[in-house]
């Protein structure tokens, strides 16, 4: 129960926003994607004894996150497409987040991955439906720069902590493999995006050296070497980095 508690300590103390254009519908459906990966990251550091203080804190906010920003899309979407998208979201919500804030087993860990498997491209589905509406390139940019936040939590949620936790389960390497090889094609689009202003270009510039960085120790994973905290540490500076720039291509988007 001491799991539970907490996040819903953390719930109550959460505001409640509005949102208010189509850019931040897209910026909060691709944090809910985000969100969808680093719950179970953080569920497996906590039961892998990697810096399991500072996840079980994040696993907490993460919850209680995606709860909030889950009632704000409720609030804002009409259309009947985004809706019945949103809907499936909410089922599959419903199954992992009591999971998620139970005590961390790799039996556990098995249902979760595959759960958030399933509610990273429910959340991915209602991104581009998002994306559809308004200003369709701006609103693209915004998009793609959300995914890569969530691929960064990604790499290391399900793919990367799991095998560094040998949980046993099929195609976790491919994955990580493919999910590695998305995420240098998001980046690589960011990198040209038209939008980008000096401000994004000195931001995205740090994020390519630090994603350099990680790379060579995430690569280590096949002589099965693995250094968790190192890379938690620096893909948590690459989330918070890719963060600004969502926000930045955000409000390009409101403006064009």
């Amino acid at each position: 129960m001491k799991f539970l508690s907490i996040a819903l300590l953390f719930f109550s103390a959460v505001s409640h926003s509005e949102i208010v254009s189509v850019a931040e519908a897209i910026n909060k459906a691709g944090a809910q994607s985000m969100l969808s990966q680093r719950i179970v990251k953080d569920y497996i550091m906590i039961g892998s004894h990697i810096k399991s203080d500072k996840a079980h804190k994040e696993l907490d906010q993460a919850v209680a996150l995606f709860e909030q920003q889950h009632l704000e899309l409720l609030d804002f979407l009409e259309d009947p497409a985004q809706m019945r998208a949103l809907n499936q979201i909410s089922k599959t919500w419903e199954s992992l987040r009591l999971k998620a804030i139970s005590k961390p087993s790799k039996e556990m860990a098995k249902e979760l991955i595959p759960l958030s498997d399933k509610l990273y491209i429910q959340s991915n589905k209602l991104l581009s439906l998002l994306e559809k509406k308004g200003n369709v390139h701006a609103n693209h940019t915004v998009s793609i720069s959300s995914k890569q936040r969530m691929l960064s939590q990604r790499i290391i949620a399900k793919l990367y902590m799991a095998m560094a936790w040998t949980v046993d389960l099929k195609n976790l390497s491919s994955s990580f493999e493919d999910t590695l090889k998305e995420y240098e094609s998001g980046l690589a689009e960011l990198n040209k995006a038209e939008e980008n202003t000096p401000a994004i270009q000195k931001k995205l510039k740090k994020i390519n050296a630090q994603w350099t960085f990680s790379k060579a120790g995430l690569s280590q994973y096949e002589q099965d070497r693995f250094v968790p905290t190192l890379i938690s540490v620096t893909t948590e500076s690459i989330l918070k980095k890719m963060d600004e720039v969502t926000a930045d291509y955000q409000k390009i988007a409101e403006n064009s």
